[in-house]
């Protein structure tokens, strides 16, 4: 594929080349849009008509904002714009919607003019739902009958013995407790795996912001989260991948706050619960160290809300949805 030239684009957008070639593959089915400050739409290829009228069910509206076009929840869209003009970092960032229960990821990097940042390069891309979060939903539900049946059997099994040990009330009671105890166990499974299905619903439709640092040599990542099963799984992802990174886990604010005044760190991976529970004093108190970092948010479920609070603090360059997917991990991380 040829690199961009000056000659086969407008003058306006004869401004930094290397942003232009660096979305080169990405051009393939070139279905672009340039986005001006105000994340209205200026500019778009003939294809993204065509994927507007095929995936959205509308027509582009030039000079209109361009998140409000593509989804419904227009406090989503607002919240968008705002991590758009205060948080988007100087590379390249995909931001991953589900609008109509299709997955659609939107490739954007800024566009400067005489070292001044006058826009957004923009390219559309529906991708397939992640494999493994179907394969996940798929188990936990054979595992959800599976539990079911168990119940059903169970409580058969009880009347059937009930009827056959009336005569020896010791023994029977003495079943009957064993089956009621794995009868409670089952109800608490299924419990679980309800609450695991929720969590794997509510991250297949949640929009995740993916930051990337072609420029950082990312060696020293911190963790910070009050789940330390989270932290062996994120660990395990980046170890399999990376295994010459260096991973720090803190469940504790104030143990991370420490260990950054002292320790070279190259990115953060925190969880919004966390942030939650204290307030993002966090946030705050890292604001005072001055340091040049980016932070990543995980979380479960991403309302317009949490985009809004996260527009506040510039430092917080992406989203990455729960549970963490090891692509979008890795992608992050790698140069």
């Amino acid at each position: 594929m040829k690199s961009v030239s000056k000659n086969n684009i407008p003058k306006i957008h004869q401004v930094n080349i290397e942003q232009m070639n660096s979305l080169l593959p990405l051009l393939v089915n070139d279905n672009y849009l340039f986005l001006d400050l105000n994340g209205t739409i200026q500019r778009y290829s003939t294809n993204t008509e065509v994927f507007f009228n095929q995936i959205f069910n509308s027509k582009i509206i030039p000079g209109a904002p361009f998140f409000n076009q593509i989804i419904k929840d227009e406090r989503i869209a607002h919240a968008l714009e705002s991590f758009l003009k205060k948080n988007l970092v100087d590379e390249l960032t995909v931001v991953n919607i589900y609008p109509g229960g299709r997955k659609i990821a939107l490739h954007i990097n800024k566009v400067r003019f005489e070292r001044k940042h006058i826009g957004y390069n923009c390219i559309l891309d529906r991708t397939d739902f992640d494999n493994n979060q179907i394969k996940r939903v798929q188990l936990t539900n054979e595992f959800s009958e599976l539990f079911s049946q168990t119940i059903i059997k169970g409580r058969e099994l009880v009347n059937e013995l009930h009827l056959n040990l009336l005569k020896n009330d010791e023994k029977f009671n003495l079943l009957e407790s064993t089956l009621d105890k794995l009868k409670k166990n089952s109800i608490a499974i299924l419990s679980a795996i309800e609450t695991i299905n929720t969590v794997i619903t509510k991250a297949s439709n949640s929009i995740s912001i993916l930051p990337r640092f072609p420029g950082v040599n990312v060696r020293n990542i911190m963790l910070l989260n009050d789940n330390e099963l989270a932290h062996y799984i994120i660990k395990s992802m980046i170890k399999t991948k990376i295994p010459s990174m260096n991973v720090f886990s803190f469940t504790d604010t104030v143990e991370a706050i420490e260990f950054l005044g002292s320790h070279p760190t190259d990115i953060i991976f925190v969880d919004i619960e966390l942030l939650r529970l204290c307030r993002w004093n966090f946030i705050e108190a890292f604001e005072k160290l001055e340091l040049n970092l980016p932070i990543i948010i995980t979380s479960t479920n991403v309302d317009h809300e949490t985009i809004l609070k996260i527009s506040k603090f510039p430092m917080i360059k992406g989203i990455l949805a729960n549970p963490v997917n090891q692509e979008d991990l890795i992608n992050i991380l790698s140069k």
